[in-house]
């Protein structure tokens, strides 16, 4: 811990900088709307619905992707460790973004997403396949982006206070302040949850198929976010953010198991730096960033491992708007990671340097035609990955329809795990290549009293020299052994009714993936021609709200399509649909709203599993209280 504090002290004081800024550049002046990703032309991109990610916030991460995106998650318990499938791609293929700074673990390439509070994080962003490549290389399958708290406008102070208690001694409060003071702002987050877990479930591993109660599932989370920002002038913005994260668990038997002592901690740390000038035609921002992993695993000191990695991420950015329509962007990454590993590197560090530069093209006019080109370059420990790209175009001959679609070429650097396990490490791999279209098109209208869009995408990917462990004599090793082909379509929809003082609410979304393995690791590899384990061909999610005044009513149902646990396709979880509702209501005196919600998850009580032999739980109550100081 003295090496974070003296990391974190030195990143303060001397690094510089940068932090995504809104694609908004409007000549003459430049106006930014929010610190985010620049969205790529042609690209799909979506966003948490307000109302739903308040409801699912207190449930972490996985359920509020799970909710609200084309991602098809999939994890061992609530709270639990949970990965996720991007476009039919591997967990590995989809980057983890905050403050623009990518935070997947370089040990192993991806982010487990029950290891995330959502204190200090106001929503989600995701940009599908190349999308993010205006941002960072390796999202083969898309880039996840997570939207810190946006600080206040006006000088003063908010309050929101979350209070909740549900169903399997499941408990929790959040906090987070708000403040502004002339020149100066800032915001504090804090959570707490805890949650036993202890619910009954089916034991189908059995004969008699005998009711249980999952046991030793407890998880502990405790979240901090605190961010301190001031207005130099009107031009010039400085601001600084750290994150805190710390999850403890216990790891609960399967169904094939008689009983477990297992347990898992984890805990990170993610803190940045931001300068931001806006001129009259360009803006200039520049970031660095300190982040910190740590995991430790126990089996009642039979078989114990301790994890570490760090990483020093700086990043700069510059647009300008060059007239005539036209936007330029570039930017340059320099990243520095290490992490060492008691049982997996034999206590050896290892380290890994890595540069990066983009430029981009775009033309934006006020109407019809938007294109750009993006071209992008990475160089890892003094080796030039494969050139990156992105050509988008999007059409909009009319005010209510459009077209859009994009081709890109990405890439995935293999991991440190990868290279430097012992035993088994490989340091001769190829970096995974990924090549990708879209096209889509997009209805769109709104009135006073009625509001409908739609839109449908097909996109088509594919990844070589994709890296498989498999066994070479007695040990295992990582190869560039398999080559994947995706395909499918996304549909989404949005439609709002206002009748009087009620406002109603219907979204929906269908996603269809096909996701096979067209090059295997030998003549008899059985995977070949199949569909990838845990990827759903079907999925269908769909919410109706409806609003008077101060009170809500909202049913949501989803469908998750029959998913294959083994790569030649022989066994598979079958398909299931979960329903849940919830109703709130909020009061307002002056400047104090208080509010209540109770949500019943899993409504009718459906037996499923997300992962083979691991049960999920039936139907759950979460009731929550709300104040608000304004």
């Amino acid at each position: 811990m003295k090496n974070i504090g003296v990391c974190l002290l030195v990143l303060m004081i001397h690094a510089t900088c940068f932090a995504q800024v809104g694609d908004s550049i409007v000549y003459p002046e430049v106006q930014i709307e929010a610190q985010r990703i620049s969205e790529a032309i042609g690209s799909s991109v979506s966003e948490t619905d307000t109302l739903l990610y308040k409801l699912l916030q207190s449930k972490g991460l996985t359920q509020v992707l799970e909710v609200e995106s084309f991602i098809s998650t999939r994890s061992y318990q609530p709270g639990g460790t949970a990965i996720f499938s991007v476009r039919g791609s591997g967990p590995q293929h989809t980057q983890v973004v905050w403050e623009g700074v990518p935070i997947n673990d370089p040990m192993l390439g991806l982010t487990d997403l029950s290891t995330i509070s959502l204190s200090g994080i106001s929503g989600v962003r995701v940009l599908y396949g190349g999308a993010g490549l205006t941002n960072n290389s390796g999202g083969i399958g898309g880039t996840i982006e997570l939207l810190s708290t946006e600080p206040r406008t006006k000088d003063g102070v908010d309050v929101n206070l979350n209070g909740y208690a549900g169903s399997f001694a499941t408990y929790g409060v959040s906090l987070q302040l708000r403040d502004r003071y002339k020149k100066l702002f800032g915001s504090t987050s804090v959570e707490y949850q805890t949650s036993k877990n202890d619910f009954k479930f089916r034991n189908l591993a059995t004969l008699a198929k005998e009711d249980k109660v999952l046991e030793h599932a407890s998880v502990k989370r405790i979240g901090f976010s605190k961010s301190l920002g001031v207005n130099i002038n009107q031009r010039n913005t400085l601001s600084a953010t750290i994150y805190y994260s710390q999850v403890s668990k216990e790891l609960p038997p399967s169904m094939l198991m008689v009983a477990s002592v297992e347990t898992l901690f984890d805990s990170d740390i993610w803190a940045s730096l931001n300068w931001r000038r806006i001129g009259r035609k360009s803006v200039v921002s520049v970031t660095a960033s300190y982040i910190y992993g740590n995991q430790q695993y126990f089996d009642n000191n039979q078989y114990t491992y301790h994890h570490l990695y760090q990483a020093n991420k700086n990043l700069i950015r510059y647009k300008l708007n060059l007239g005539h329509n036209l936007h330029f962007e570039a930017g340059g990454d320099i990243f520095t990671e290490n992490a060492k590993s008691d049982s997996s590197y034999s206590a050896q560090p290892h380290w890994r340097y890595w540069q990066a530069a983009f430029a981009s093209l775009k033309y934006v006019p006020k109407k019809w035609v938007a294109a750009q080109v993006l071209v992008r370059e990475d160089v890892i420990d003094g080796k030039f990955s494969p050139v990156q790209g992105l050509v988008g175009v999007e059409v909009k001959p009319t005010k209510w329809f459009s077209i859009k679609g994009n081709v890109s070429r990405n890439f995935r650097a293999a991991t440190l795990n990868d290279l430097y396990w012992v035993p088994g490490g490989n340091r001769d791999l190829k970096n995974e290549t990924g090549f990708s279209a879209e096209g889509g098109i997009g209805l769109k209208t709104k009135t006073k009293a009625f509001g409908f869009s739609f839109d449908a995408t097909y996109f088509h990917s594919e990844i070589d020299n994709w890296i498989i462990w498999l066994p070479l004599g007695n040990i295992w090793t990582p190869q560039n052994k398999r080559a994947v082909r995706s395909r499918g379509i996304e549909t989404k929809l949005k439609t709002s009714v206002n009748i009087g003082k009620v406002l109603l609410k219907l979204n929906g979304a269908y996603t269809w993936v096909s996701s096979k393995v067209t090059e295997g690791s030998s003549e008899n590899d059985a995977s070949v021609g199949n569909q990838l384990i845990y990827v759903p061909l079907h999925q269908a999610k769909a919410h109706f709200s409806v609003h008077l005044a101060k009170l809500f009513l909202l049913y949501g149902h989803q469908y998750i399509g029959l998913r294959y646990t083994t790569s030649d396709n022989q066994s598979s979880l079958p398909a299931y649909q979960l329903s849940y509702v919830s109703v709130g209501y909020e009061y307002t005196i002056k400047k104090h709203t208080i509010g209540v919600n109770l949500t019943v998850d899993n409504l009718f009580n459906k037996d499923y599993q997300s992962i083979a032999w691991r049960p999920m739980p039936g139907r759950s109550f979460l009731i929550n209280l709300n104040y608000k100081f304004l």
